[in-house]
Order: structure tokens, then C-alpha cells, then sequence
């Protein structure tokens, strides 16, 4: 297969670096990368503006924008041969469960591939203390992916999913769960400085990993990486509309905009 490889922590991050290794070993890997850092981009695109992209090997190029750029130039600007078969995107330093999905550049680059019409799998693991941001903290995950990935491709449903795959680093794994989402309560600290000029600045401070509490009932992505599994969950690419709402109720198709 043709493997495209995206994430939200830069082009050199041992997680996609992981990866790329891995899944060399029978697959071919193009990278399209952040040159830096960029979590907490969710689905975010950068327009009219233009930024660089730089070739880092025969078929690896850094870009100087978001996640969801990486995917769009990869996809649309004729920067390799073939489109890819499937899109990964991570390994992420940090758990994307629950309600992370919603702000997560790892989750907002596999949904723009799903827009784009092509599978993709979100990966990413928890940082507990003494976490090493290292190849062997990732190798394992990276490898329940390479393992099985036709099979989690299936999930995705002709790319109106994407799959989010979340574990704790190293393993061994006790298994792989499917997941309900958790409802994580963030104690993150919001910081407003005022300068004796006047100007106000406000920093954004999150909490480390380990300390988001979880509202879910057991099943939920958040508790199985704490148990030692690893969680699959398949999230909608898009929106959907709530059909169980009320309207004809509360509107009876009847009211006419009289405003002159």
C-alpha cells in the first residue's frame, strides 16, 4: 500500500519518524509534515496566505502549515506520484480521547482526509510520568498498526469514518477494545497578565496528561488505555444533523418572515 503519514508535532517527532520505519518495512511511506509543532490546531486551514513547504527526502516534505494543510498539499498539490491509500496520521505525544478529538490537530488531520476521500486512522499515546519521548515509546502501537492495518481500515467505512486508536506507550497490550468517547473535565489554567502599559496578554496553560478526569462509564476510550488496552473508536468525519428535533412542534411550517 501507499502510506501517507501526517502529525501535529513536527516533521522530526519520534512518533512519525516511529512510524515511517515501521511501516517501511513493506509499505511505501510519504510524509507530509508540520515543520513545527502544531496541537490544538484541530481542523484549522490556512487561506490566502502562503507558506513553505520543504523536501526532506525523495518522498518526505515539512510544511510550514497546520495539520490539515499537510493533508491537503499531500492530496491536491501533486507532490508525489500516487494518492495514497490510506492516511495516518500521529503517532501523537499524548492522549486524543474524548473530547480531545474536537481540538486535536492528530484527529483534525484524519478527518480532512476523510473529506478528501480517503481512510485514515488517528493514533496517539498517553504521556504518563517519566514518560521517554523516544522510538521505543511508540514502536509498540506503531506495530498494532502495521499488523493490522487492512483490517482497521475496514472500519472507516469508505472513509466516512475515521478510526482513533489511543494506548498507553511500550505495551504490552492486555488487547485492543472498541470504545465509547469520554467526557473529560480539563483543570487547565487560563492566565490573563496585565502589563503597566496597559496591554493584557492571555496564555492558555494545559495540565499534563495523566491529570484530565474522565466522565466515562468504563467503556470509554480514556479508562481502557488506563486498564492497558488498547481503544478503537470510529468518529463521523462530519457533522451530522439531529433528525430527533422538534421543529414542526415548535414551528408548524407555518411561520413567513413579514419584515418590510
Amino acid at each position: 500500500m501507499i502510506v501517507l503519514l501526517t502529525n501535529d508535532d513536527g516533521y522530526d517527532a519520534p512518533g512519525i519518524q516511529t512510524l515511517a520505519n515501521v511501516f517501511a518495512q513493506k509499505h511505501t511511506v510519504y510524509i507530509v509534515a508540520p515543520a513545527h509543532n502544531q496541537s490544538a490546531k484541530s481542523s484549522s486551514l490556512t487561506i490566502t496566505t502562503k507558506h513553505e513547504v520543504v523536501k526532506r527526502s525523495e518522498f518526505g516534505f515539512q510544511s510550514d502549515g497546520t495539520p490539515v494543510d499537510c493533508v491537503v498539499e499531500a492530496l491536491r498539490c501533486g507532490l508525489f506520484p500516487q494518492r495514497p491509500d490510506v492516511v495516518i496520521s500521529g503517532i501523537n505525544r499524548g492522549c486524543n480521547v474524548g473530547t480531545d478529538i474536537l481540538y486535536s490537530g492528530t484527529c483534525g488531520a484524519a478527518r480532512e482526509a476523510c473529506i478528501q476521500g480517503v481512510p485514515a486512522l488517528a493514533l496517539s499515546i498517553a504521556c504518563p510520568e517519566g514518560f521517554k519521548d523516544c522510538s521505543c515509546s511508540y514502536r509498540g502501537l506503531a506495530q498494532f498498526a502495521f499488523d493490522n492495518l487492512e483490517k482497521l481500515i475496514k472500519l472507516t467505512s469508505g472513509a466516512s469514518d475515521f478510526v482513533n486508536i489511543n494506548a498507553s506507550p511500550n505495551g504490552p497490550y492486555r488487547g485492543v477494545r472498541y470504545a465509547t468517547l469520554s467526557n473529560l473535565a480539563y483543570d487547565d489554567t487560563v492566565k490573563l497578565t496585565k502589563q503597566d502599559d496597559g496591554k493584557m496578554f492571555v496564555q492558555y496553560i494545559p495540565v499534563c496528561d495523566g491529570t484530565r478526569r474522565s466522565g466515562g462509564d468504563g467503556t470509554d476510550d480514556r479508562a481502557l488505555v488506563d486498564e492497558g488496552y488498547i481503544s478503537v473508536s470510529c468518529i463521523r468525519a462530519l457533522p451530522e444533523c439531529d433528525m430527533t428535533v422538534p421543529f414542526v412542534e415548535q414551528w408548524g411550517g407555518t411561520w413567513q418572515d413579514k419584515t418590510p
